[in-house]
């Protein structure tokens, strides 16, 4: 028997061998280079940007709380927001906050009715923690601080408060110290709008001046809407633990040319936007005004004393000519007959009182923060409306009675 042993030879190619070589030469004198010598200590420093957040509120609990030791949901749009956004009326937050829609006012003035997770506010809203139905009311945000959402029926914290949530907002107040902030705003649709915000205090008296006014013309034909706000407020140091306060807030809201909008009628969306069945004498107005003053007096380093009023009014009115909406169904826009509409009063009227005892305890060796409070609110809500059938030939108006309106 014969045993054979086969052999196998490598042979490099010269150019393999050359690259390999180099290679190995290059990542030898690295290690050498990098044992030898490190790179300096290079250090990045920036400023941070504007942070729209804020990390207490009182608007859950009525004690200032971190927003990260709360059981509920709380959306708080800051005052930082509000300014880098131009937001100027309450119906242009909705944008910002998950969970909420806006509820149109007349003829889509902005009001502080809210949808929120689905369920109506039925325009309960709160003002610094005061209980304001002024339905239906726009409101200016140059005097605003923030606002706060709070989600659900955390909202109970108000006592009769709908469960979709509630929304209370903040107004600016007076501080010791000097500030003052001036600004003109020019937009399309020829809309000016001036803002001010002026801070003074004086040893124990702070004053400060909130103003805003603006004026614009419309896509909508003959519409012009022109708003005023005028927010003084006082603040009086009595001693080092005692103050009180004055704030008062005066808003009026004109729009000529006042349009209720067009209805979901056949060929309405071939119409030109700014298309209205409005005429240029019909108008809206709206006067809000209300006085709020709190006394706080510190009892000892646990204890304190608050007591606040607040009242509030609010006078609306308006007339103008749209669509009979509930007329027909399903037919052309030019079929709608046109109604003469008129709320020549739509007032509310609000009283609020509060008295709280707030403080802290150790039990059980933790600390703990209590309130106890009373409040009384009082509100009314009164109005009138009627329509009657605009005759267009330029005749006057014709009355309709309940049984030929639901005939036409």
């Amino acid at each position: 028997m014969k045993s054979s042993t086969k052999c196998t030879s490598l042979r490099l190619n010269p150019i393999v061998l050359a690259i390999t070589c180099a290679f190995s030469s290059a990542f030898a004198q690295a290690q050498n280079t990098s044992s030898a010598s490190s790179l300096p200590l290079v250090t990045v420093t920036a400023e941070g940007g504007t942070e729209y957040t804020s990390p207490t509120t009182s608007s859950a609990t009525k004690l200032a709380t971190p927003l990260r030791e709360l059981p509920v949901s709380v959306h708080v749009v800051t005052e930082e927001l509000i300014k880098d956004l131009a937001i100027v009326k309450p119906s242009e937050l909705v944008s910002l906050v998950p969970s909420v829609q806006q509820v149109v006012g007349y003829g889509g003035v902005g009001s502080q009715w809210f949808i929120m997770r689905g369920m109506n506010n039925n325009s309960i809203n709160y003002r610094n923690g005061y209980r304001s139905e002024d339905k239906y009311a726009p409101r200016d945000m140059a005097n605003v601080e923030r606002v706060d959402f709070v989600m659900g029926p955390s909202s109970a914290i108000y006592g009769n408060a709908p469960p979709a949530g509630a929304v209370n907002t903040i107004t600016k107040t007076p501080f010791f110290g000097s500030a003052h902030n001036a600004s003109l705003s020019l937009g399309s649709w020829a809309s000016v709008r001036a803002t001010g915000d002026f801070n003074w205090s004086s040893g124990d008296l702070a004053f400060r001046l909130n103003v805003a006014a603006d004026k614009a013309n419309s896509f909508i034909e003959y519409e012009q809407p022109q708003n005023t706000l005028v927010a003084p407020s006082f603040l009086y140091r009595i001693d080092s633990g005692t103050e009180i306060m004055y704030a008062m807030e005066y808003y009026k809201t004109r729009v000529d040319g006042f349009s209720n909008g067009l209805p979901m009628a056949v060929g309405v969306f071939d119409l030109d936007k700014g298309a209205t069945t409005s005429k240029p004498w019909a108008q809206f107005n709206n006067e809000n005004q209300s006085h709020r003053v709190e006394f706080k007096k510190k009892l000892n380093d646990d204890w304190a004393f608050r007591q606040g009023l607040y009242s509030e009014r609010t006078k609306q009115e308006f007339r103008g000519v749209s669509p009979a909406f509930n007329g027909y169904d399903s037919t052309s826009l030019s079929s709608y007959p046109l109604i003469y509409n008129a709320g020549p009063k739509n007032d509310h009227d609000t009283d609020v009182s509060q008295t709280e005892l707030n403080g802290s305890i150790d039990l059980f060796g933790q600390k703990h923060k209590v309130l106890l409070g009373y409040e009384y609110s009082k509100s009314r809500f009164t109005y009138s409306n009627y329509s009657q059938h605009y005759n267009s030939d330029g005749e006057g108006y014709v009355w309709l009675s309940d049984h030929d309106f639901n005939q036409l």
